[in-house]
């Protein structure tokens, strides 16, 4: 009789409690990710007239945080990295993220190249960068693209490539 009432009063809840934690934070989980999921694709075809950043490291979190901070809405700025720290970063300032390799066609197309005014290109490669910029021209040929160079020799096959301004 004892046992019975203990595993009634003590053991029941418990098990109870843990099946209770266990599908609340599975739900959570998949909830959020499905949401962002979501979000993310019903902004994406929102996107018109957005800027798009290749590569968030230094220099294209200190141009993020100047978009923000001249007025730019956060939800008009797309970021593409390959890193997913990096994303998450940006994502954090309110930025939308794209995980991927800005080199690739792909990962232009999931940003919105077509509609967007403006591209930062700050890889850490001037040849990443001369890539990035002559498959973004190919992709829309009036977006504004602005490049940073390591190399000053470079500065003029960016222009080739199709950058509008080339930071050195």
């Amino acid at each position: 009789y004892q046992a019975r009432m203990f595993d009634t009063f003590v053991v029941t809840p418990i098990r109870i409690f843990i099946w209770l934690i266990f599908l609340g934070t599975a739900y959570t989980f998949v909830l959020q990710h499905q949401w962002e999921q979501f979000r993310t694709s019903i902004t994406r075809r929102r996107l018109m007239r957005h800027t798009i950043i290749c590569g968030f490291g230094t220099s294209g979190e200190v141009a993020a945080k100047e978009l923000l901070l001249t007025g730019h809405d956060p939800a008009s700025i797309i970021v593409i990295d390959l890193s997913s720290q990096r994303i998450e970063e940006a994502v954090a300032l309110g930025l939308i993220g794209v995980v991927g390799d800005a080199r690739s066609n792909a990962a232009l197309k999931a940003a919105k190249i077509s509609a967007a005014t403006a591209l930062l290109v700050t890889t850490n490669l001037d040849d990443a960068t001369a890539l990035v910029v002559l498959s973004a021209r190919q992709l829309n040929a009036t977006v504004k693209i602005s490049v940073s160079v390591r190399a000053q020799e470079n500065e003029s096959l960016m222009y080739q490539a199709g950058a509008n301004v080339v930071i050195n």
